[in-house]
């Protein structure tokens, strides 16, 4: 008799076909939370009451209901994937607003990773223009929530209902501001929003602050890494960038294009390009020119036109490079008549001519799209055709790194026919009282930085002007006197040099916190300094030692201290900083030092030409033209000088006047060099002829002409003093 043995079970068993797809991973995750959320609602109480009251009604809840301990009031929106209440905190007395996601979404994996990205971002932005998360749900609740500060305005789409026309356009102007500080915030922690339009602008009226926008629903943002939150294609397409519909990258821009729709609705009431269907939509923003805004709505100040036409640019290299540069052009835009409009015409418009006198503030455009523009890649590689050709010509000649005038033939260009400008043709902002200083752009305030010096004694005091109102908003006393300034916009912090001696043998760098308009700190460097320069990635600081001291001194800003000194051999009054090249340039007497931050060593001295009298060249200011690889040096002898970044060779010197130049400045967006004079005037030099072709007096100012120049409008600011100690800033638009 035979037994027959009984196979094993496990022999028995199918093989098990587990798949690692993309797909079927999300759905054993999804099977996997789904499970955790039946273990956790069977033991809690509280979660099945939520789950009952959000479902039982298809995804809402009524009013009087409990929510994650919070008690709805009632529905007062809905997102792209949730649905928002007003709700009571279970345990203090404050309304908020209760994000919860939506019932359809509640299993989907990526809905709620895309639910809790949101959050996660909105907690890293601490920003008054930036609606603030109180609370959000646990690991384990079974549905997600967000607890957020609560907006009773409604939003601005709420405003455009009310006027279908649009809005005033000062209004208008007032609330993109505000969007663009929020979003340039976000920007700077390399968060992208993406979905920037009216409806995500709420509308808050504080009694001592007025009406102001936050900006809300991160619930698509990106952030600048490419981790997404949602599909690639999200955001409502009245308002989306064109790059948004293509494969390619996205970046900041994108929310400047946004950002320029809506101004565009604000101010007409309709989007850029009202369309029957989506298809259209999309091919207007991919190929259509945005209408004329005082087309669609009379009586708008046209200079808004181009700004417009310029954040709203096909390619992201022709559009504003942040937010705040649009809104500050904007702002800029209603300081002039109705009448005027921005010189030249956008592609697609016809052009109107422009008022002779004064000038609407000036178009960006990044330095690629300028004529006459020398990529710097064309520079390097002609540069090193040039260092073959004289190497094989002179085999057996030694190439000093310490350039002279004698051994290089220098192009002296004549100052030439110019136009004489008088101050009078251009307005003044208010600067406070005391004999006009140092000034300096912070182009994230929008307001100009000045020392003030008091016209008796040795009282200093910082002010800042606002420059879309023209008026001072803030005066900071400080010790010492006041010598030179620099802003650093990307942390709002101004950094000061002062004398705090009648020997000048001790400074101190004084910290302005540009936002709080308060000292921020005060760094003792117990050795004489002057100049004072800005690394822009890194945000340090570096000043300029002059007198016996040799040693530059750096600070940082966070630790507020003097983090180390670099020696360079030779005192210096002034020096610029090339941050993308890691470079400063030293004005060292009569000699151009060239400093390698990297490895913290000179690495060339480039002298100067010879005055021919017993009185050496002597270098007041430095200026740098990165994209065109130039230095620009003032001096008093010869004007300004200029030097090749690469070769580290004097290229020309451009004649500015009897006086020579004792500052200098260049508009990096046009590469307009502007050169300033003791004798009251300042010189404006054509960087491809290397002339002067205007020169502008500036009056009754009586300044020694410090300057700074915004490039995101091509404008000119002069500081001065006139009568009674009054200070001003002359605004000049070339």
């Amino acid at each position: 008799m035979h037994h027959r043995t009984k196979a094993p079970r496990l022999q028995r068993r199918k093989p098990c076909h587990t798949s690692n797809s993309p797909a079927s991973q999300a759905k054993r995750c999804a099977r996997s939370r789904r499970a955790r959320e039946i273990r956790y609602v069977r033991r809690c109480p509280a979660a099945r009451r939520d789950v009952r009251t959000h479902e039982s009604r298809g995804g809402t809840v009524d009013a009087g209901a409990i929510f994650a301990g919070f008690r709805i009031d009632r529905r007062i929106g809905a997102g792209g994937m949730g649905v928002v209440y007003l709700a009571r905190h279970p345990r203090l007395d404050r309304t908020v607003a209760l994000k919860v996601l939506g019932a359809g979404f509640a299993t989907d994996p990526r809905a709620r990773a895309a639910f809790e990205r949101e959050a996660d971002l909105i907690a890293r932005l601490d920003h008054p223009n930036i609606v603030t998360v109180h609370d959000r749900s646990g690991p384990d609740d079974p549905l997600l929530w967000l607890s957020m500060q609560y907006v009773g305005g409604g939003d601005a789409d709420g405003l455009l209902a009310a006027a279908p026309q649009g809005l005033p356009p000062e209004r208008a102007v007032r609330l993109i501001t505000d969007a663009a500080h929020a979003l340039d915030f976000a920007h700077e922690r390399g968060i992208l929003h993406r979905d920037v339009k009216p409806a995500n602008l709420l509308i808050d009226h504080d009694p001592r602050a007025g009406e102001r926008a936050l900006l809300t629903d991160f619930g698509i943002a990106r952030t600048l890494d490419g981790t997404a939150t949602v599909s690639h294609v999200a955001a409502t397409l009245a308002y989306a960038a064109p790059e948004r519909f293509s494969s390619g990258p996205t970046d900041h821009r994108a929310d400047v294009y946004s950002l320029g729709c809506t101004l565009f609705h604000l101010l007409t009431g309709q989007t850029p390009f009202p369309r029957a269907d989506q298809a259209a939509v999309i091919a207007a923003h991919l190929a259509e020119h945005v209408p004329p805004v005082t087309a669609v709505r009379p009586g708008v100040p046209p200079a808004l036109e181009t700004v417009i036409a310029t954040a709203l640019a096909k390619d992201p290299n022709h559009r504003y490079p942040t937010c705040g540069h649009l809104a500050y052009a904007a702002q800029e835009a209603l300081r002039w008549p109705a009448t005027a409009h921005i010189g030249g015409a956008h592609p697609g418009h016809p052009a109107v001519a422009a008022p002779a006198e004064p000038a609407p503030p000036t178009t960006y455009l990044p330095v690629d799209t300028r004529p006459g523009r020398t990529r710097r890649r064309a520079l390097v590689a002609a540069s090193a055709v040039a260092t073959i050709v004289v190497l094989l010509a002179a085999a057996a000649v030694v190439f000093e790194r310490n350039h002279t005038a004698a051994a290089l033939p220098v192009s002296h260009q004549p100052g030439g026919p110019s136009t004489p400008v008088t101050a009078d043709k251009f307005p003044t902002l208010d600067s406070g009282t005391g004999l006009g200083g140092s000034i300096a752009l912070d182009a994230s305030t929008h307001s100009i930085i000045g020392i003030q010096q008091a016209v008796s004694g040795h009282s200093t005091s910082i002010s800042i002007t606002d420059i879309a109102s023209g008026h001072l908003t803030a005066t900071i006393p400080i010790d010492g006197d006041g010598v030179q300034l620099a802003v650093d916009p990307g942390i709002h912090i101004a950094y000061v040099t002062t004398m705090d001696d009648a020997a000048d043998k001790s400074s101190t760098v004084v910290l302005i916190d540009t936002v709080a308009r308060t000292v921020a700190g005060s760094i003792p460097l117990h050795s004489s300094a002057w100049g004072v320069a800005v690394d822009t990635i890194r945000h340090v600081a570096f000043v300029a030692p002059t007198s016996n001291n040799t040693r530059i001194s750096v600070i940082d800003p966070i630790a507020k201290s003097l983090a180390s000194t670099i020696d360079v051999g030779k005192p210096a009054w002034n020096m610029a900083v090339d941050a993308p090249s890691d470079t400063a340039y030293l004005a060292a007497g009569d000699s151009l030092a060239v400093l390698d931050l990297a490895s913290r060593t000179v690495t060339a001295q480039i002298k100067m030409p010879d005055s021919g009298s017993i009185v050496p060249t002597s270098i007041r200011s430095v200026a740098i033209d990165h994209d065109r690889s130039l230095v620009y040096a003032a001096t008093e002898e010869f004007g300004v000088v200029i030097v090749d970044a690469i070769s580290r060779t004097l290229v020309a010197t451009v004649n500015t006047g009897t006086h020579g130049a004792t500052q200098v400045v260049v508009d990096p967006s046009s590469h307009t060099v502007y050169a300033a004079a003791d004798d009251n005037r300042v010189a404006v030099i054509n960087p491809d002829s290397r002339a002067v072709t205007k020169t502008i007096a500036t009056g009754t100012l009586e300044a020694q002409s410090p300057l700074t120049v915004d490039s995101a409008t091509g404008t000119l600011y002069v500081a001065g003093f006139g009568a009674a100690g009054s200070a001003k800033i002359l605004v000049v638009r070339p």
